[in-house]
C-alpha cells in the first residue's frame, strides 16, 4: 500500500489558506512585469497567466473550492491596503488581462512585418494552447462588456 504524501508542518490547507495562496501568486503575477509595451513580455507573461489560472481552477475543483464558497473568503494583507480581496474576483480579472493582453498581442503581430520567426512561434503555441483550452471548456476567451481602455484602466484589487 502506497503511502499517502501528507505535508510536514503547518497547518492543512483549507479554504482561507487556499484563497490567500492564490492571491498573492496572483499579485505577485499581474505586477511582475513594468510594462506589456513588448510583445516578448506580453507573451511570457500571457502564458504565465493562462497556467496560472488553469492550475487554480484545477485545484480548486479537486478541493471542492467552488466560486460561490471561495467568494467569501477574504482576504486581508500589506498587498490589498484599501479593501480586502477575495480570490475568485481576481482569477477573473486576470483572466480579463489575459484576453486582453492575447488580443493586443494579435493585433501588434498583424501589424508588424518585421515579428521575428521565434516570437511568432512562441505566441502560436500560446494560441494554440488556448484554443484547445477553449473548446474542453477550460477556459473563456471572451472579455465580457469591458473594452479594452476600461480594462487598462480596471482596479485590480477594488
Amino acid at each position: 500500500m502506497a503511502a499517502e504524501k501528507k505535508p510536514t508542518f503547518g497547518p492543512l490547507e483549507n479554504p482561507a489558506i487556499f484563497a490567500d495562496k492564490w492571491l498573492r501568486r496572483f499579485h505577485t503575477h499581474v505586477f511582475a512585469v513594468e510594462s506589456l509595451e513588448f510583445r516578448d513580455e506580453m507573451t511570457n507573461w500571457t502564458t504565465i497567466g493562462f497556467e496560472l489560472l488553469l492550475a487554480f481552477e484545477e485545484q480548486s475543483s479537486a478541493l471542492g473550492y467552488n466560486k460561490e464558497l471561495l467568494s467569501t473568503i477574504f482576504v486581508h494583507s500589506e498587498y490589498f491596503l484599501r479593501s480586502p480581496a477575495h480570490v475568485w474576483r481576481m482569477a477573473e480579472k486576470l483572466r480579463d488581462l489575459v484576453n486582453w493582453a492575447l488580443d493586443e498581442a494579435t493585433r501588434s503581430i498583424q501589424a508588424d512585418k518585421d515579428c521575428g520567426p521565434e516570437e511568432k512561434a512562441r505566441f502560436d503555441a500560446l494560441v494554440d494552447r488556448i484554443t484547445l483550452a477553449t473548446k474542453k471548456g477550460k477556459w473563456n476567451g471572451d472579455v465580457p462588456g469591458i473594452t479594452s481602455k476600461q480594462l487598462e484602466h480596471t482596479k485590480l484589487f477594488a
